[in-house]
């Protein structure tokens, strides 16, 4: 039988890796969101640079 106080400890690392788990996926998500919304953008300006630039070829990248 695991100790009281031993219990109380691996419960609470269990549940701060659990939110510092979510908080970095979070962060995570938010930074690929920033980065897709900057390659939009990076795409966008290709596309208005070079007029018969066609949707296909940059599919394939």
């Amino acid at each position: 039988m695991i100790e009281n106080d031993e219990w109380k400890h691996v419960s609470h690392r269990v549940y701060v890796g659990i939110f510092s788990f979510w908080r970095w996926r979070e962060v995570l998500d938010s930074v690929v969101a920033e980065a897709g919304a900057r390659a939009e953008i990076g795409m966008h300006g290709i596309r208005t640079l070079i007029p018969n630039f066609s949707k296909p070829a940059a599919l394939s990248y």
